[in-house]
């Protein structure tokens, strides 16, 4: 069979990619730019024994753990781990076994190349072959048996392409490449078969199906160049039709394209910062592989909006481990990001405050954890000398930042320095990507640790993507700092909106105004005006509600506090164990104040950020009236 007989192209898009790299994107150009990929990616084989020997020294906890690893029975995900999402919505039983798995495998596949062993050979070998007769490489989140079949189990001839599917044809391509030799040697025709699993779960599926993460039919997110960046490893490593891999990088070009197209001008990851890594930081890897693929023809480093993405991190950074955070973000950062990454593209465009914060992270290590992606990852942050010999310093701390286009603002007491409040304060509207019903959220931080908080997002479950998604607490406006006029809770959808939304900043002072009436489902007049002045001089945090609400209901705000809350005669102090601020409002505006605390024992993820506990205030209002916030450090 030709590759044309099974590799479709989507019908033509052009984006700015296309328009950045006219006349060099058709299949047929891109074949012979793309002849010598593998070689110029950057990824070495066991063969290159002097790179792998200079790599040692940075892989050494990596490998201690290998050896510990070495000759124990394999993670082994079971179908009644898979059934567990059908049956009561954990997700985390399957993936835990999957992704333990695969980071042994990315272990082994390092030991194996640092020493050369034949039994590490073998025991990479038996990880891989575990994943290879695999009857699904997508998460059972995920996967269309139950959607197209009506059945629990995966289909072996219908795959998947997700996430999930994406990673595990990487991880294969990535041993292939580094371990080819030796398997050649070792295991004749094990390198075929991870060939023809990748291209029948994989390669073929791209194109046989619009997925709707490619962007053709609804708007894309963070799965498409999450996947792209996989399926462009997976192509150059295991792709010997020279046709076949030029029509598959030039569909992904496209692809990829759509999903620059969503991101706004400023740069804004409307996600959030989690996202940032999940989403736009995998297309900046996946534009880092086309150019080193086609040795610079494909170079995307002038493209403005590329250069604004890149600076998104730095512009929600409130100090080392923690982040201004909205959606399905988390305050404390998980484990090492890839900052080589934005330490490189900051060196590219001259974006000198990206490269201090990746700078900063430096001390932790010249690679990223063992997670997604981290092969790759690995080559990249070990081949660029830039990085290796970067010397960890403090970040800039701009002292003011926002993004208009989901009207999100970031202000500093102090430029040059976390100490002192931050102030974050978002509008936007409640169809985001990851959303929560957070319209309206002001998020004040102490010496750079959130104090008045947004909880961000709890552990992943069926629920969490399903229509019973704003059950969920966090998810909730109530418990966001944000008004609940008349007991409502803010509305589901784009329509439900923050409108009238102005931002400006003199330096001295910044002021953020924006209606919320939009966000619930209030009667036609009611209004509630929201305007939260940062005043730099006087340290000082103005919250300014007014509102005029006829529909009935128990009208209030809320403040959500990492820490205690102790009610005062003017107010109310909130103390966290990392710093203190006291609420001050005039008492005679308001009609009661209710303390509350919630456990968060039951999900880990939340207390890995704010440990066992959150307090809610929920100060009562009259139905009309006007009530000032004012927030000092204490």
């Amino acid at each position: 069979m030709s590759p044309d007989d099974t590799l479709r192209l989507r019908p033509s898009y052009t984006g700015e990619l296309g328009a950045a790299w006219q006349g060099r994107t058709d299949p047929a150009t891109l074949a012979p730019l793309l002849a010598r990929a593998a070689e110029r990616v950057g990824v070495p084989t066991i063969t290159d024994r002097d790179w792998w020997q200079a790599a040692e020294p940075h892989l050494a906890d990596h490998l201690a753990e290998a050896e510990r690893e070495f000759g124990q029975p394999w993670p082994q995900p079971l179908l009644q781990d898979w059934l567990r999402y059908h049956r009561d919505g954990d997700r985390s039983v399957y993936e835990g076994k999957e992704f333990a798995r695969a980071r042994r495998v990315v272990r082994g596949i390092l030991a194996a190349a640092v020493t050369g062993r034949e039994d590490w050979i073998d025991e990479v070998a038996d990880g891989l072959w575990l994943i290879l007769e695999e009857s699904s490489w997508c998460w059972p989140a995920h996967d269309r048996a139950f959607s197209d079949h009506d059945e629990r189990p995966p289909h072996r001839d219908d795959p998947t392409l997700d996430l999930g599917a994406g990673e595990m044809a990487a991880l294969v391509a990535y041993a292939d490449r580094i371990l080819g030799p030796a398997f050649d040697d070792r295991i004749p025709g094990l390198r075929r078969r991870i060939r023809d699993e990748v291209r029948q779960r994989i390669i073929e599926p791209y194109h046989a199906t619009d997925w709707w993460w490619v962007g053709i039919e609804r708007t894309t997110n963070n799965w498409n160049p999450w996947i792209l960046s996989n399926l462009l490893a997976a192509t150059t490593f295991l792709e010997d039709d020279e046709v076949r891999r030029s029509h598959t990088v030039a569909q992904a070009i496209q692809d990829l394209d759509r999903y620059l197209a969503t991101l706004p001008a400023d740069g804004a990851i409307d996600e959030g910062y989690n996202y940032f890594w999940a989403g736009a930081a995998r297309m900046l890897e996946a534009l880092d592989w086309l150019r080193a693929a086609t040795d610079g023809a494909l170079d995307a480093t002038e493209l403005t909006k590329v250069g604004a993405v890149v600076g998104y991190p730095a512009s929600v950074h409130l100090r080392e481990g923690w982040f201004f955070v909205v959606a399905d973000g988390t305050a404390q950062s998980p484990a090492p990001q890839p900052w080589h990454l934005t330490h490189r593209w900051g060196r590219l465009i001259g974006d000198d405050t990206s490269v201090a914060l990746a700078a900063a992270w430096r001390g932790q290590g010249a690679i990223p954890s063992v997670g997604f992606g981290a092969l790759g990852r690995f080559m990249s942050a070990l081949n660029d000398p830039d990085w290796m010999a970067a010397k960890p310093g403090e970040p800039a701390y701009p002292a003011a930042s926002a993004y208009e286009s989901v009207q999100v603002s970031l202000d500093r007491q102090t430029a040059g320095t976390y100490e002192g409040l931050t102030l974050g304060v978002k509008g936007g509207h409640n169809g985001e990507m990851h959303n929560h019903l957070d319209v309206g959220q002001v998020m004040v931080a102490v010496s750079g640790i959130p104090l008045l908080v947004d909880l961000g997002a709890p552990t992943y479950t069926r629920k969490t993507f399903s229509a019973d998604r704003y059950d969920l607490l966090p998810m909730r406006s109530d418990w966001h700092n944000c008004p609940q006029p008349a007991g409502l809770l803010q509305g589901r959808g784009t329509a439900y909106a923050a409108t009238e939304h102005s931002h400006d900043d003199d330096g001295q002072v910044s002021r953020t105004r924006m209606q919320l009436a939009g966000a619930y489902d209030l009667a036609e007049g009611d209004s509630w005006i929201r305007e939260v002045t940062f005043d730099r001089t006087a340290a000082t945090i103005e919250v300014r509600d007014q509102w005029q609400i006829r529909t009935p209901g128990d009208t209030s705000v809320v403040w959500v506090v990492a820490g205690d809350v102790r009610p005062t005669e003017t107010g109310a102090d909130a103390t966290g164990e990392h710093g203190a601020l006291s609420l001050e409002w005039d008492p005679a505006r308001a009609t009661g104040v209710e303390v509350e605390t919630w456990d968060l024992d039951e999900d880990p993820k939340l207390t890995d950020v704010w440990d066992e506990e959150v307090t809610r205030l929920r100060v009562s209002l009259p139905a009309s009236g006007e009530l000032v916030t004012t927030i000092r450090q204490a």
